[in-house]
């Protein structure tokens, strides 16, 4: 069952896992509005967000009193407060097309219940925009410092077709929307499939954004060219659903999609995000995916989703739930710093930065409740060391996308 506790666990754990420096975030949320809002879920929605203003990583967007300067923030072992600013004499379109988008999102977001906010949002976004629109280039070709934790492979197009849709979807200016039309096939929209969607490529999202315009009789004019969008973003869902001919997903012996050794979880949870929304576009409009090797409707779609989230929750070979507080068996030794250090009301002693509390062998003293971490190999293996990194290490951008799965299944339970 998909108790409503899920729901606050995963809210819960993308707010511990500290601030809200990877946009994607905050858009993840927007793309299941509708449905956060019929289950009620709304409130929870915004105040998580709202939350987010306290926490030391800074302000939500919304929150700034200057146009013309963005702050990217780096940091490592010894170092975790290095930021760097955002000036128009240097290319920071990752951070500006990203953040143009998140705060295009959180403007629909607010739209209803904090109106002022939303809109000052809104401005922002559109200056982001064309900020990062003018001044085009990859954001660690000038901030070099952040290569080592988040390289940019996929360049900076797919972040500008990302914000182009989400400002066009909360301001339905049509010049927006002919952006990611005009620039669909250069900047990489239509040009080429797909297997993955993270934070750093962001294609088969946008691919299924653009998707969603079909449905509205408005744009039957560029019905061409979103029809190849769309062709694009199922080219990615069929391959998740192991259809295609070719270049489908792989998959543990266990069940689970599997991209790469590093952090996979967030291939697994944003692939059943992106399946649970399209399933929702499909039976909206009667209709089912259609891939190389045969039909899929919605119902069968989002039972895969599903099965994803049940190993995810400790249907799995080493009955492990990988979302760190819930159910009796999770990962102990999480790689996180706030979660690893006991609190200084417990053990004054210091701890330098560079000491070893990735070895320390006894479990967390805090538990991260509602985290997703990396999971298990190939092999559907795991090691719940501090020091395995690529398998323990608690992202954000791992939970948020469990929100809106979450809300969906939780729905159906209720209707049922």
């Amino acid at each position: 069952m998909v108790h409503p506790a899920l729901f606050i666990k995963a809210m819960e754990g993308i707010i511990r896992c500290g601030g809200h420096h990877l946009a994607l975030v905050v858009s993840i949320f927007s793309f299941f509005l509708p449905v956060c809002k019929s289950l009620n879920y709304g409130e929870a929605l915004h105040k998580s967000l709202l939350y987010f203003a306290t926490q030391r990583s800074g302000p939500t967007g919304g929150g700034w009193s200057h146009g013309s300067l963005l702050l990217a923030t780096a940091g490592g072992h010894d170092n975790i407060t290095a930021s760097l600013q955002s000036r128009p004499n240097q290319t920071r379109v990752r951070c500006g097309g990203g953040t143009s988008a998140a705060m295009a999102a959180a403007s629909i977001v607010f739209r209803t219940t904090n109106p002022s906010y939303s809109s000052m949002l809104l401005e922002h976004a559109e200056q982001l925009f064309e900020f990062g629109d003018e001044y085009r280039g990859k954001y660690d070709d000038s901030i070099e410092e952040v290569r080592g934790y988040y390289p940019s492979s996929s360049g900076y197009n797919d972040e500008l077709l990302w914000a182009s849709l989400w400002l066009y979807k909360a301001t339905k200016r049509d010049y927006y929307l002919s952006f990611a039309l005009r620039n669909a096939l250069s900047f990489g929209g239509i040009a080429w499939p797909v297997n993955e969607f993270s934070w750093d490529i962001k294609y088969a999202g946008l691919q299924i954004i653009a998707s969603m315009l079909l449905t509205e009789e408005m744009h039957k004019k560029q019905e061409k060219i979103l029809k190849e969008y769309q062709s694009r973003g199922e080219h990615y869902l069929c391959g998740c659903l192991n259809l295609n001919k070719v270049d489908n997903v792989k998959r543990t012996r266990g069940g689970l999609l599997y991209t790469r050794q590093w952090n996979n979880m967030q291939y697994v949870s944003n692939a059943a995000f992106l399946l649970t929304v399209y399933s929702e576009l499909l039976q909206a409009t009667n209709q089912k995916l259609h891939c190389h090797r045969g039909k899929m409707g919605p119902e069968e779609i989002l039972s895969f989703a599903k099965s994803q989230i049940d190993y995810i929750l400790g249907d799995n070979p080493m009955a492990i739930s990988y979302l760190v507080g819930f159910g009796p068996t999770y990962p102990q030794r999480v790689h996180h710093r706030g979660s690893s250090l006991p609190s200084y009301t417990k053990s004054r002693e210091f701890i330098g930065c560079m000491q070893g509390y990735s070895y320390w062998r006894d479990p967390n003293p805090n538990v991260l409740v509602g985290a997703l971490v990396g999971g298990p190999d190939l092999n559907d293996e795991f090691r719940d060391e501090r020091s395995n990194y690529m398998q323990t290490e608690a992202c954000k951008y791992n939970t948020a996308p469990l929100v809106g799965v979450f809300a969906k299944l939780h729905s159906l339970e209720n209707d049922s």
